[in-house]
């Protein structure tokens, strides 16, 4: 498994995490994940870090056939505060339990009601 052959289509919803009232939702879309187990999100309050992880469990890949090829998925933040700024990373962890880190990081500041 490598980055490489990862093609990440969108990470982070382009750039713009959903927005709930006490959450950010975290949304990227993948295709060629051949060798890929799943994900782990990670979070910090300056793009310097240190980032944090935030999922305890793994995102698993998707079972069955990807919507043309692309697998989409999401991830909701319920450990933000309004008004504060987090910053996001994305490792993808390979079946032979290597992590890469994905390229991109996005900031996002969460503002209750927006």
């Amino acid at each position: 498994m490598s980055v490489r052959g990862l093609l990440l289509l969108a990470l982070l919803s382009a750039g713009t995490p959903t927005i709930a009232a006490d959450e950010l939702v975290v949304r990227w879309a993948a295709g060629n994940e051949l060798g890929v187990y799943g994900y782990i999100i990670y979070r910090a309050d300056s793009a310097q870090g240190p980032f944090v992880r935030l999922n305890r469990a793994v995102v698993r890949l998707q079972d069955g056939e990807p919507d043309g090829e692309v697998r989409r998925y999401r991830y909701a933040d319920r450990t933000v505060e309004d008004g504060m700024e987090y910053f996001y990373v994305i490792d993808v962890i390979g079946i032979n339990a290597r992590r890469k880190r994905l390229p991109g990081m996005i900031s996002k500041r969460h503002q209750a009601g927006d």
